[in-house]
């Protein structure tokens, strides 16, 4: 009985770092996936989170595709959005948030996501 149990002891710590490492990859999955949703929610659009990280109108790579059609929805996210002398205070952000949605695509549909106004117009 004490060897079968110190075996299947022994068993179990050579498995935890391996079990604690696929455990914390799911947590930071489920927390990444928390984040964007929120912010997806928050900003109302994948096209207005891309002005808010500065990659949408305005940023330095999207300064030919300026259009007035773009310019109108996007106007509440143009006001929130970097300047542009501080496009590189937020290359942190911008590259959590490309990497989220890179990793997450074949999870869940971010776009499916939607601001509560836009499910629910005002009376």
């Amino acid at each position: 009985g004490l060897v079968k149990w110190t075996s299947r002891l022994l068993n179990l710590g050579n498995m935890i770092p391996t079990v604690s490492s696929e455990a914390a990859a799911a947590v930071t999955t489920l927390f990444d996936l928390y984040i964007l949703t929120v912010f997806r929610i928050c900003s109302r659009s994948k096209v207005n989170e891309d002005v808010l990280i500065g990659l949408g109108r305005g940023s330095p790579q999207s300064r030919n595709l300026n259009t007035t059609l773009n310019m109108s929805i996007t106007m509440e996210a143009d006001v929130c959005a970097p300047l542009p002398g501080e496009f590189d205070l937020y290359e942190p952000l911008r590259s959590f948030v490309s990497n989220g949605r890179e990793n997450l695509d074949s999870i869940v549909n971010l776009d499916k996501f939607q601001s509560i106004n836009d499910v629910c117009p005002a009376s």
